[in-house]
C-alpha cells in the first residue's frame, strides 16, 4: 500500500475513531510497536503513560496521528501505521473496503465480519479460533488447543463503549503446563475447567466491559478483564498471569500526570467443584504516573488486598488518601504494598526500565538483623534495545527479576494473600526467586514476525513440611523461623525455558504460526525434574498467540 493514500484515508478518520474509547486488548503487538515508536521519538508518548495497560485505542490512534504530521518516523511511518491501523479495526475508510464482499453482506470491509455503522450505533463483530496441533517429543500423547469464539465492538451514541470476547475451549497442554493446572486446579491465565477426554481440559474465556468519559480528563472502564501495571516482560505490581477479574477503573490524565484507581473483586480460598458459592476478596490499587521531561516517568502505586465476609469495605472507595493509613485505622487488618516504577528513553535505540515492590520494610531489621524474614520486597530491572546494530526491525529485552521470601503472603493466607483463582496477581514464581528473561524480535516483512524468547530462574521450593517463603498460597505464620531468610532457600528448583515462534499474515488478521518450545525444571528432589520438548503448528483469526512462560 502506498503511503500518502493511507495516511490521508486514516487521518480522515481519526474525528469518527476517537468516539470508540475501547481498549487494545494485551497481548497484541501494538504494545511492541508503541515502544519503537517512543524510544525512536526519544521522547515519552503525550497522552501514553505506558505502564498502565491495556491502552486506549484513542490514545494509540491519536499518537499515530500526530507522528504523521510532524513526519518523526520517516521511513517506518508506512509499516507501523498500516499495522496499527489493520490490527485495531477501527478505521473507517474505503481503503479496507472490500471490492467484493462475501455474500454481499459479509467481510464489506476486510477488518469485519459484520458491521453496523448507524448515526447513533456503532457495531462491529468478527469470528476468533485458534487451531493448535503439536507434538511432545518423548510422549505419546498429541497436543492441541481448539478455540472458537467471537469478538465484538462498538459504541452508543458515540458516547458509550462496549466490548465483549467469548471463546470455548478445548485443549490437550504440555506436560508442564498439565503439572500446572493439576497443582493449581486452574487453567493457566484462565480459570475453571471441566476435563475433556480424560486427559485434556474444556474451558471458557470470557471478557468484556463499558467504558465511557465520564469528564473531559475522567474516563470510567468497568467489565471483566485483565490489567496490567509496569513496563516490563513481568509486573511485580499486577500482571495478565491469573484469571480474569470483575473491576472498576477510574482513570485522569491532566498536564503530565496520569492517576488510576483500580478495583478489583477477586476469588480468595479455591477449591475446585460445582454448585458453591466461591469466598471473595478484594483488591484496590492507586497509581500515579508523572512524564518528569521527555525522557523520564516514574509511577507510584499503593495496593491493598482485603477480605470482609464478602463485603467491600467502601473506606477503601476513597480515591486520592493513602491507602495505609485507612488500612491502620481499621486495626492493620489488610495486606497493604507499595511501589515505584520507572521508565528512561535514550540514544534513540534503548529503553532502561524498571520496578521495585516493599510489601513491608522494616529499616532498623533491613540494617541491625541477619535476614529478617519481614523484609519482603522485590525488584526489577530490564532494558529494551531497538533497530539492534543498525537492522530495522531487529529489536531486543533483557529483564531481571528477584523477589525476596515471603513477599505477597499475609496471615490470612488465602483470604488476604496477593493471588486469584489459585493464581498469583503479579509474577507466576511467587516469591522466593531469581529471574533473568532475554527476547528477540525481528520483522523482515509487514507479513512475517520472528521471535525468540529464552528464560532462566532459580527459586527455593518448598519440602514436605517446611514452608521456605516461596509458596504465596501459605500464611506466613507457617515459616520457618524470623531470621536467616535467605534468598532461593529451601529446595533448590533450577528453570530455563526456551521458546521461537514465527507467524505469517495470510489474510487479514489471519496468522499461521510455527511454534518450538524447549523447558526443563531441574530439582534438589529429583522426582520433581520435568522436561518438555514441543514443536506445534497453528492457524489463528483476531487472537493473539499465547505465551507458554509461566
Amino acid at each position: 500500500m502506498k503511503i500518502l493514500p493511507f495516511l490521508l484515508f486514516l487521518s480522515a478518520s481519526f474525528q469518527l475513531v476517537r468516539a470508540q474509547n475501547t481498549f487494545v486488548p494485551l497481548g497484541s503487538p501494538i504494545y511492541h510497536e508503541m515502544d519503537r515508536m517512543e524510544i525512536r521519538s526519544l521522547g515519552i508518548l503525550n497522552g501514553l503513560h505506558s505502564s498502565l495497560k491495556p491502552y486506549r485505542a484513542n490514545d494509540v490512534l491519536t499518537i499515530v496521528d500526530s507522528f504523521f504530521a510532524g513526519a518523526s518516523l520517516h521511513g517506518q511511518s508506512s509499516r507501523i501505521t498500516e499495522f496499527i491501523g489493520n490490527e485495531l479495526k477501527l478505521v473507517d475508510s474505503s481503503g479496507l473496503m472490500n471490492e467484493k464482499p462475501l455474500l454481499k453482506y459479509f467481510y464489506k470491509y476486510k477488518s469485519d465480519l459484520v458491521r453496523v455503522n448507524d448515526e447513533d450505533f456503532l457495531l462491529r463483530l468478527n469470528p476468533v479460533f485458534h487451531f493448535q496441533y503439536g507434538k511432545e517429543f518423548g510422549d505419546s500423547g498429541k497436543r492441541y488447543i481448539n478455540t472458537r469464539g467471537v469478538e465484538l465492538r462498538g459504541s452508543i451514541n458515540e458516547k458509550l463503549n462496549f466490548y465483549a470476547f467469548v471463546s470455548e475451549n478445548q485443549a490437550e497442554h504440555m506436560n508442564y503446563v498439565g503439572k500446572k493446572i493439576e497443582d493449581e486446579q486452574a487453567v493457566p491465565g484462565e480459570g475453571f475447567y471441566k476435563e475433556f477426554k480424560k486427559t485434556g481440559v474444556d474451558y471458557f474465556n470470557t471478557n468484556g466491559y463499558i467504558s465511557f468519559q465520564a469528564l473531559k480528563n475522567v474516563s470510567v472502564q468497568f467489565g471483566h478483564g485483565k490489567n496490567f501495571l509496569g513496563n516490563g516482560h513481568r509486573s511485580l505490581l499486577l500482571s495478565d498471569n491469573s484469571n480474569n477479574t470483575l473491576f472498576l477503573k477510574l482513570n485522569t490524565h491532566v498536564w503530565k500526570i496520569n492517576y488510576q484507581n483500580l478495583f478489583m473483586e477477586v476469588v480468595g480460598d479455591y477449591t475446585r467443584g460445582f454448585d458453591t458459592l466461591l469466598s471473595k476478596k478484594y483488591v484496590a490499587i492507586h497509581h500515579l504516573s508523572l512524564n518528569v521531561n521527555k525522557n523520564l516517568n516514574i509511577g507510584l502505586s499503593e495496593a491493598i488486598v482485603f477480605t470482609r465476609d464478602n463485603k467491600f469495605d467502601y473506606q477503601y472507595l476513597n480515591p486520592i488518601i493513602f491507602y495505609r493509613s485507612i488500612e491502620q485505622d481499621l486495626g492493620s487488618p489488610d495486606n497493604a504494598m507499595v511501589a515505584m516504577d520507572f521508565k528512561y528513553n535514550f540514544l534513540q535505540h534503548f529503553s532502561l526500565y524498571g520496578q521495585l515492590l516493599i510489601d513491608e520494610f522494616n529499616f532498623y531489621q533491613f540494617v541491625d538483623s541477619v535476614n529478617w524474614w519481614g523484609n519482603k520486597f522485590g525488584g526489577q530491572i530490564g532494558l529494551k534495545y531497538i533497530d539492534i546494530a543498525g537492522i530495522e526491525y531487529l529489536d531486543g529485552q533483557v529483564e531481571v527479576n528477584v523477589v525476596r521470601p515471603y513477599t505477597y503472603t499475609h496471615y490470612g493466607g488465602n483470604l488476604s494473600n496477593y493471588t486469584h483463582f489459585n493464581q498469583a496477581l503479579a509474577h507466576p514464581l511467587g516469591a522466593n526467586f531469581k529471574e533473568m528473561i532475554g527476547k528477540l524480535y525481528y520483522q523482515p516483512t509487514s507479513k512475517l514476525n520472528i521471535a525468540a524468547k529464552f528464560l532462566s530462574a532459580v527459586y527455593g521450593a518448598d519440602g514436605d513440611t517446611i514452608n521456605w517463603g516461596g509458596n504465596i498460597f501459605l500464611d506466613y505464620n507457617t515459616r520457618k523461623g524470623d531470621y536467616d531468610q535467605e534468598l532461593i532457600q529451601g529446595v533448590r528448583t533450577y528453570l530455563h525455558h526456551f521458546e521461537a515462534v514465527t507467524s505469517y499474515q495470510v489474510i487479514h488478521n489471519v496468522f499461521v504460526d510455527l511454534i518450538y518450545i524447549y523447558r526443563r525444571l531441574d530439582s534438589q528432589i529429583n522426582s520433581r525434574d520435568l522436561e518438555s520438548n514441543y514443536i506445534g503448528i497453528a492457524l489463528r483469526m483476531n487472537i493473539s498467540q499465547k505465551h507458554h512462560d509461566f
